[in-house]
């Protein structure tokens, strides 16, 4: 199955110091601003099953700087967190739903503003150990991202780490893929300039977070999770061991791991999804 590159509903755009970013709103009730990752075919576009079963919410999807829609180009992490600064602010106060790097871009948002934001909902997050920077230039890589956006090369990478099922990756999905692909995007990523590093902010942030993870991902994989909701005892000090923190106690986590998924469990088993976010924010929020 291929997401539509819109999800049906009512789309607008969001002024921020990076550009205008292009929105796309879904459903009525409590706000959700849902933010993807970086990826081939990276925008709004992934949150299009999952809205459609988010009764009772409105789930409204940014395209960031870079990405789907949205013209304004990706420069680094702080264009990206500038941006969504500013559309947090001119939505107003809301629950925080992202992937990957838009689950670490939010993690910031989450902790810096405590008062607007009172759950953050995380797939899969990066950042929680960050990467060796690159070495090389940014010319060889936006070589090398342009090998790996060959029809060939995106149907081993979405049946090696993005699909559970091998059936899913059809001729029509990579070709999607491939359409909305900035190769620009990806040499960034690949370069390390939008990568920010999360293992403080994600102590920091006073919330209750819904941490979801596809059971078979690989990539990022779940261990990079691990140490900072399994704890030595509760209330251990902080202390780093190979810049590791060891003994965080996080007790506002709940994890999730969906079955038969890997990377996108939102848009393989959406209705699975669907019915764990809807059950975590039902729950009253507790003060921190």
């Amino acid at each position: 199955m291929s997401p539509p590159p819109r999800l049906g509903g009512q789309t607008c755009w969001i002024d921020t110091p990076a550009g205008p970013l292009a929105a796309e709103s879904v459903g009525s009730g409590p706000l959700l601003l849902a933010v993807h990752d970086l990826e081939p075919g990276a925008g709004r576009a992934e949150w299009g099953p999952l809205a459609a079963l988010l009764d009772g919410y409105r789930l409204l999807a940014l395209d960031l700087p870079g990405c789907g829609d949205t013209a304004a180009p990706a420069l680094d992490a702080a264009t990206m967190l500038t941006a969504l600064r500013a559309a947090s602010a001119a939505v107003g106060p809301c629950h925080l739903l992202g992937r990957g790097w838009g689950a670490a871009y939010l993690t910031h948002l989450a902790a810096g503003q405590p008062d607007q934001h009172p759950t953050l909902l995380a797939i899969a997050p990066e950042g929680l150990r960050p990467r060796p920077a690159a070495t090389a230039a940014l010319w060889e890589l936006q070589a090398a991202v342009a090998e790996l956006l060959t029809p060939a090369a995106l149907t081993d990478w979405l049946r090696c780490e993005v699909w559970w099922q091998p059936a899913a990756v059809t001729p029509e999905l990579v070709a999607a893929v491939a359409a909305r692909s900035r190769p620009e995007l990806l040499a960034l990523l690949a370069a390390g300039r939008l990568e920010v590093d999360i293992r403080q902010a994600w102590i920091d942030a006073p919330q209750p977070v819904l941490l979801l993870w596809g059971e078979a991902c690989e990539n990022p994989p779940w261990d990079d999770a691990a140490d900072f909701i399994m704890p030595l005892r509760p209330n251990a000090p902080f202390m780093m061991i190979d810049r590791r923190p060891v003994g965080v106690w996080k007790r506002s986590v709940t994890y999730k791991s969906i079955a038969a998924t890997r990377r996108v469990p939102h848009l393989e088993r959406p209705g699975a999804v669907a019915a764990v976010i809807r059950e975590f924010l039902s729950w009253p929020v507790e003060t921190p």
